[in-house]
C-alpha cells in the first residue's frame, strides 16, 4: 500500500508540469513509483501525458493490449 504523502512531491510536480489534476497526478506518480502501465477510461489524461514518459493504455482497449 502506498500513502498519496509519499507521492506528494511528485505529483505536484506532475500536476504542474502537464495540467493534471491532483487526483490525477496521484495516479501517474504510483504508476511511475512502481513502473506500471496507467489504465484509465480518462481519455483526456492520456492525451495530456501523450509523448511523456509515462506508460498509459485507454481502458476501452485493454483486451487488445499487450501490457506485459
Amino acid at each position: 500500500m502506498t500513502s498519496t504523502t509519499s507521492l506528494a512531491i511528485d505529483a505536484l510536480e506532475l500536476a504542474n508540469a502537464h495540467k493534471l489534476t491532483a487526483y490525477d497526478a496521484c495516479y501517474v506518480a504510483l504508476a511511475a513509483k512502481e513502473a506500471a502501465v496507467l489504465v484509465t477510461a480518462d481519455e483526456k489524461l492520456i492525451r495530456k501525458l501523450e509523448g511523456t514518459v509515462h506508460r498509459t493504455h485507454l481502458l476501452s482497449g485493454l483486451a487488445d493490449a499487450d501490457l506485459i
